[in-house]
């Protein structure tokens, strides 16, 4: 039998002891969820060119993923935070400079959106949500002009899909509506009745009918 230090005998029941001893464990990690895609406008321009502002017209295309960040500008991608994809609902943002109503008057009717979306028109500075319970007190800076759009057909915004929120937009002058809904579950909130100021808001059911509002501004 051949013999043993004991002081190896010793080492090695430490060792021994000190692998029972030994728990692996677990650590909870705290979830990192992409957030949902902002896209903030900062011109009344109706342009989809590379420069140095992001449009609405470029707002809807992003939201809709028909137009990449990556093939932005830089000041243009400045303006997109979060990440838009199809499984979260982006919102658009405005932050145009200038004080006073801003108006953006598309040249040609804009893009059908066809991905859910929040178009916040009380993101834009100066404004605030209505108040007053009896009346109407808020303050609206973002106006969408149907007037250089075209005679025939143009609508203002054309939901093909549903699950979208509307706010804070004063829309007006479309030949054929305001807001077109194609779709179900669209919100428009806090409509505003005016003279001067009007949208038509059509929705087309299986039987192919609409119906008009005349009213403008969202809260």
């Amino acid at each position: 039998m051949a013999w043993t230090s004991p002081f190896a005998r010793r080492s090695r029941t430490l060792s021994q002891r000190q692998q029972r001893r030994f728990r692996p464990g677990v650590e909870l990690l705290e979830d990192r969820l992409t957030p949902a895609g902002s896209i903030t406008v900062n011109s009344i321009l109706d342009t989809n060119v590379r420069d140095g502002f992001l449009t609405l017209r470029e707002a809807i295309l992003v939201n809709n993923r028909t137009l990449s960040v990556a093939t932005l500008s830089a000041a243009e991608q400045a303006q997109v935070s979060g990440t838009p994809i199809s499984t979260d609902t982006d919102t658009i943002k405005f932050n145009i400079p200038g004080a006073g109503v801003q108006t953006i008057k598309p040249l040609t009717p804009l893009p059908a959106i066809t991905d859910p979306v929040v178009v916040d028109g009380y993101s834009q500075p100066g404004t605030s949500v209505n108040t007053d319970a009896a009346g109407f007190n808020a303050v609206l800076a973002i106006q969408l002009d149907g007037s250089l759009a075209g005679s025939t057909g143009a609508s203002g915004l054309w939901f093909q899909v549903g699950g979208n929120t509307i706010r804070g937009l004063v829309i007006n002058r479309f030949s054929f509506a305001g807001l077109y809904l194609n779709a179900t579950n669209v919100a428009w909130q806090q409509r505003y009745r005016g003279q001067h100021c009007w949208y038509r808001c059509r929705r087309h059911t299986d039987d192919r009918q609409w119906r008009e509002h005349f009213c403008t501004g969202f809260r």
